[in-house]
């Protein structure tokens, strides 16, 4: 493993941090976007600044992550795997926190959507599933549409 210190929500910073573990591993394998931050203000307390720093944290750094990570692993030609973290909150809702649900919510869409797409890239041999912040009454009901759209293993 290697650190490298950057502002997720800069795309310049994320691309740094990639070269970096380019030259010193060879390649990029694994990418965990992880970052979030959370505010509390319900809806009518929260202000733009607040919800603008939630989107570039919480929501920005996950597509630029992807996309770039994406881009090197097709590059190398040997896959690789990107995780994103998400939360219950991409679905469920609570008095407060509405600016933290909308960039959950749409990590997780866009987490859908990016794998659909990428899967074409995968080695047949890396097939996996993976919806960890989904409430375990719905994992069936994601099994079984999983099961219709793609391979899954499990």
């Amino acid at each position: 493993a290697v650190f490298a210190s950057c502002d997720v929500g800069e795309r310049a910073d994320l691309e740094a941090a990639f070269d970096l573990c380019s030259s010193r591993f060879g390649r990029l394998d694994i990418l965990f976007n992880n970052a979030a931050i959370q505010d509390t203000r319900n809806i009518l307390d929260a202000t733009d600044e607040d919800f603008d720093l939630l989107v570039r944290v919480n929501l920005r750094s996950v597509f630029i992550g992807t996309r770039e990570a994406a881009r090197r692993m097709i590059d190398h030609g040997n896959g690789g795997s990107i995780i994103n973290t998400s939360s219950s909150f991409a679905i469920v809702g609570s008095p407060g926190y509405a600016a933290y649900h909308a960039t959950k919510g749409g990590g997780s869409s866009l987490t859908r959507g990016s794998a659909i797409r990428l899967m074409r890239f995968a080695p047949a041999r890396s097939t996996r599933r993976g919806c960890d912040s989904v409430p375990q009454i719905l994992l069936p009901i994601l099994k079984l549409r999983c099961k219709a759209t793609f391979r899954c293993s499990r």
